[in-house]
This record gives structure tokens, sequence and C-alpha cells, in this order.
């Protein structure tokens, strides 16, 4: 398999027809201006100067809704990267927006200037946690654009965030179980976190909404991490990239971890070895061996064996084994 090199294109807050309560693309993306689609051409340079064998290099337009920027920049832009994908330069393009900003007529542009993949903020697929949020958009507004793009042979990936303010488990469990039947390509799960400067922020300093603790965050996203796991649809990101010195600073609350996806995995792991030992007989010490992600069963500075040492009150010890196809307890 080809290595993938994402090339990133910051477009903070462009094309979005208002701010909604959450966002603060500044001090999530760590970029305060987006460049000019002539810079394009060094910036691809730029990430794959050092790729030692030829990789699957993709172009991702983030950070603001692509298709509701002017008509002619978001041409100059696809134009640069439909030229770079047409000399093989790039594999692929990618873009985000909102599900009310495509149509008909948004996806035909699209696919003339060879856009592959089309991200959607989507958030929610409750419509009161969307009002709330003052996304502008319904979970019909979802489906609807789902269609078009299924229409047009243009891949999708479905953005979630669960914990914004009216958001429940429930909610967020119904979110994901409507999104698995949209079948995308791919999800991104990003908990909500509240920044400085934006209303969720000041909603939390004025005490009208508390974000997830980290590990109420962790477990729901590890659900959810299991409902698409069945699905066999593949979770391109959980938790937000790591922040800058400004973006850490503006974090106001919410369940940021620079390793959050990590976290999950290792939750998953958490689960899988206490299932192990439920059914195994009743002993003092477990040996448990697994055949890959060593550390992921440990857990975070050993939080995995410190929880179930300390819960089931047994000594556990996990041993790496390669040779085996599927984790076990040693007998």
């Amino acid at each position: 398999m080809k290595r993938r090199i994402t090339v990133p294109v910051f477009i903070p807050h462009q094309g979005c027809p208002h701010r909604c309560i959450f966002c603060d693309q500044f001090s999530i993306s760590g970029h305060d201006s987006a460049p000019k689609p002539g810079q394009i051409d060094e910036l691809v340079n730029r990430y794959t100067a050092s790729a030692q064998f030829p990789p699957h290099i993709e172009l991702a337009f983030f950070g603001g809704s692509f298709t509701g920027i002017a008509h002619n920049v978001q041409k100059a832009y696809l134009a640069e990267a439909s030229r770079l994908k047409r000399e093989n330069r790039i594999s692929e393009i990618r873009l985000s927006t909102r599900p009310d900003l495509i149509n008909e007529a948004v996806a035909g542009f699209l696919l003339e200037y060879g856009t592959d993949t089309v991200e959607l903020g989507v958030q929610s697929f409750d419509n009161g946690v969307l009002s709330r949020a003052q996304r502008g958009h319904t979970a019909e507004d979802v489906i609807k654009a789902v269609s078009i793009l299924k229409r047009y042979g243009l891949a999708f990936v479905i953005q979630l965030m669960p914990g914004l303010p009216s958001d429940t488990f429930e909610k967020t469990i119904s979110s994901a179980e409507s999104a698995v039947k949209l079948k995308p390509g791919g999800v991104r799960i990003y908990p909500a976190c509240a920044f400085a400067q934006t209303q969720m922020g000041e909603m939390v300093l004025r005490g009208e909404y508390t974000p997830l603790s980290l590990d109420d965050a962790v477990e729901w996203c590890a659900d959810l991490s299991e409902i698409f796991s069945r699905a066999s649809i593949p979770i391109l990101r959980t938790g937000l990239h790591p922040l800058d010195e400004r973006g850490r600073a503006n974090l106001v609350a919410g369940p940021y971890h620079p390793a959050f996806g990590f976290l999950v995995r290792s939750r998953l792991r958490r689960r899988e070895l206490q299932k192990l030992i439920d059914t195994a007989p009743p002993q003092e010490s477990y040996t448990i061996e697994v055949p890959e992600f060593h550390e992921e069963y440990i857990g975070f500075r050993r939080e995995n064996i410190d929880y179930l040492s300390r819960t089931l009150n047994v000594n556990i010890r996990i041993q790496l084994n390669s040779a085996i196809a599927s984790t076990r307890v040693c007998r």
C-alpha cells in the first residue's frame, strides 16, 4: 500500500454564511488566512519533498465551507488542483463544506474539476441540536446533499461533533446510526470543545453549558467507533488535531487531548480485555497475550492496567505475541 500524504489547504471561515456557536477555525487550524491559489504548487512541494517512494498525495481544502466561497475563487483553487492532478503530482482532491451548500450545479462543477471527495460538516442528525448550535441546516439537508453527491459519483465523508449544547448520549448514538444508513466513505468525530470568542465559550463562562468531560468523551467515541466498525466504515480521525500554543490558550473547556484518538482506541482495548477476564476462570493473576498494538492495551500511562487491576482486584500482565491471531488469556 502506498504511503498516504495529505496536503492541507486551510481556508479558515471562508465561505461560511455565518459563524456557528462552536467555531473558531483560527485557533483550531493555527492559520489566520488562506494561501492564494498560486501558492498551492509550493505547498505540495513542501509537503512531499522528503517522500522517499511515490506516495498517494491528497490535496485537501479544510477549515471553511468551500462551496460557499465566491465562485471565481473556487474555480481558481480547483483549476490549480486539477492541473496538479493531471500532471500526476497529486492523486486526489478533497474539500469540506456544509450540507446546505451542495446542489446539482455545485456537484457538477466539482466533478468537472476532478474533485474526488466531499466532507460534509454534519455535526448531528438531531434538528434540535443543530438549531441550538445555529448550524443553519437540518438533518434533511444532509440527506439531500448525500443523495446529490451519490448521483454524481462523488465520495463523501461525514463529520460529527458529539457533546454540543442540548446533545445527549442517546442523540449522539442516533446520529451515528443515521450516518451509517447513508454509507459514507468515512467519518471524522470531533467531540465539542469551547473556545474563547465563540458563543459556546461564552456559554461556558456564564455557566449555561458544560462540555463533555474527557472520560465521557472517550466513552462516547468508543461507542461510536464500535458502531462504525460494525458497519465497516473507516474513522478517519477522532478528536481535534493537536493545538498550537494559541489554540491551547484559547481553549475555554472541553475534552481536548493531543492523543485523543489513542485514548479512544485504548478504551476499546480495555473493553476487550475486560470481556476476556470476565469469561475466563477466576484467578488472582492473568497474563494476557496480544498480537499487536501493545501500547493501546496497556493504555495511556498504564491506565488500562491500573483500572482493570483496581476494578477487578486482580494482577494483570500484558504480553506481546505476534504469532497469535487474536488476544487470549494464557492458561
